[in-house]
């Protein structure tokens, strides 16, 4: 029963850490917005 359950553990680890990783790149994307149009100004 443990064994079973542990692919599913990792599974919604891989996805988190790729939900997290897709988050901060959107977020870095948006800061170098941000810090292009305070510069511009």
């Amino acid at each position: 029963m443990a064994t079973s359950t542990s692919p599913r553990l990792e599974n919604v680890k891989v996805y988190g850490f790729a939900f997290l990783r897709i988050k901060l790149r959107l977020a870095h994307r948006n800061w170098a917005t941000v810090r292009w149009i305070l510069c511009s100004e």
